[in-house]
């Protein structure tokens, strides 16, 4: 028990020196040794841990995504849950909104996107496949569609300094995602 307690605080430590460090400049441009520093870390206690800086990247991420994810009604249809995961996600946005504008503006953290966007298909996809929807289209094409609309909206937003209230933005997707009609 007090190793998981031990293992747990050191994958903190190096999580919160990770997002600190993404909030100033690019993951690409983030040393080993500067994590660790931060982190008041040994480097051999890293590996201990994590692989790489890039295994860390994905643990923090799937750990936000977990986080998101504890908040949304798996009873609603896939439209709600979708729409649920948006709030979720803007409401983590606003939270650690310096963390993000750094992932959202720069090119150079592609990577933590992508990570965001394959983790959010894949919890899209379950929702469905955990469903008893009756589809036309395969799943994997559906998930990708509402992610990469919802991300491309999000994106837009963030990018453009957030000026728009975070219920404005969910009006939005709720309009774009239910009823395509409303648009014209």
């Amino acid at each position: 028990m007090k190793e998981n307690l031990r293992n747990n605080k050191t994958n903190e430590l190096l999580s919160i020196a990770l997002i600190e460090l993404l909030k100033e400049k690019s993951f690409e441009d983030i040393k080993l040794n500067e994590i660790c520093n931060k982190a008041l870390v040994h480097k051999t206690t890293f590996y201990n841990h994590f692989q790489d800086k890039y295994e860390l990247l994905y643990y923090v991420i799937k750990k936000i995504q977990k986080d998101m994810e504890k908040h949304i009604d798996n009873d609603k249809d896939i439209i709600d849950y979708y729409l649920d995961l948006a709030k979720a996600y803007i409401e983590n946005i606003k939270i650690n909104k310096d963390f993000y504008n750094s992932i959202l503006k720069s090119n150079q953290n592609g990577l933590c996107m992508d990570i965001f966007y394959n983790l959010c298909i894949d919890s899209v996809k379950k929702k469905i496949q955990n469903s008893d929807y009756h589809l036309q289209v395969p799943n994997n094409y559906i998930a990708k569609y509402y992610v990469s609309a919802v991300f491309s909206v999000i994106t837009e937003w963030v990018v453009n300094g957030m000026q728009e209230k975070e219920d404005t933005i969910i009006k939005y997707l709720e309009i774009l995602i239910k009823n395509e009609k409303k648009i014209q």
